[in-house]
């Protein structure tokens, strides 16, 4: 049963993957690796925050590196943090700790890994044990064309 597990498990993943990536007017795969919230529940609501939220989304089809939009979803999903524990990361490019701009913000290096047709970001709470992982996609001016252009 564990091989059987697995592999459904896999298939799942693929067949997710295939629906974000396949979106209308998707340009990004984006891919919120939430960790250290005080529960698994709370990451989730981060996650959900942040992939539900247009102003995080249209960033990201611009490649533009707005960690303030990624604190301020964090912010309103309701989940227990405080900021000056908060670390964020575009790829593997720091943007966010403790409360400030990393201090090894590389703007240019973190637009760079934006324009990458697949990212992850990864956002640190400092709370606790609590994570999870959740597959989103930006917001493209393509997307607002295609469902502009036409009336039912």
């Amino acid at each position: 049963m564990p091989a059987f597990d697995a592999a459904l498990g896999d298939v799942c993943r693929s067949l997710a993957h295939q629906i974000i990536d396949d979106g209308e007017g998707v340009g990004h795969v984006v891919t919120l690796d939430i960790r250290g919230a005080a529960t698994p529940a709370e990451a989730k609501a981060v996650a959900r925050a942040i992939a539900h939220s247009p102003l995080c989304k249209t960033a990201w089809s611009s490649g533009d590196p707005n960690w303030g939009r990624l604190l301020a979803a964090a912010g309103y999903s309701g989940a227990t943090f405080e900021p000056e524990r908060v670390r964020i990361w575009i790829a593997a490019e720091p943007v966010f700790e403790y409360g400030v701009r990393a201090a090894a913000f590389n703007e240019t290096a973190a637009h760079a890994a934006m324009t990458e047709r697949e990212y992850t970001i990864t956002i640190d709470l400092g709370e606790g044990d609590g994570a999870t992982r959740f597959l989103t996609c930006d917001l493209t001016a393509e997307y607002v064309r295609i469902n502009a252009d036409y009336s039912t």
